[in-house]
């Protein structure tokens, strides 16, 4: 089983990360998700976490910033950040949105 790669259009940077590209990563195979200014890719973690892939995949291509620390301990909260994030997950940050002239195809 090989890493999951991280995507990254020409153009970006791994650190630089628009909401519309963590948008197109909403799936249980392809889960990224956006934390607080942080862009996280959770696919593997789907894989050995069945018991949270409903509420992960619920915010899954999406910022789940807003429901933040609405349930301790459940996700996305400090709590389950602390305990369940590691370094791996993390892909950047979010990041404005390219000019359209600016991405090539």
């Amino acid at each position: 089983d090989h890493a999951h790669q991280h995507d990254v259009p020409v153009g970006w940077t791994s650190s630089d990360i628009p909401l519309s590209e963590v948008a197109r990563h909403n799936k249980p195979h392809d889960c990224w998700i956006a934390i607080c200014g942080e862009v996280f890719d959770l696919t593997d973690f789907l894989k050995h976490h069945q018991e949270q892939r409903n509420s992960i995949l619920a915010w899954a291509g999406r910022d789940a910033t807003p429901m933040f620390d609405k349930i301790p301990g459940r996700f996305p909260s400090k709590q389950w950040m602390e305990y369940y994030m590691r370094p791996e997950f993390k892909t950047g940050k979010v990041g404005p949105e390219k000019p359209v002239d600016s991405i090539i195809m």
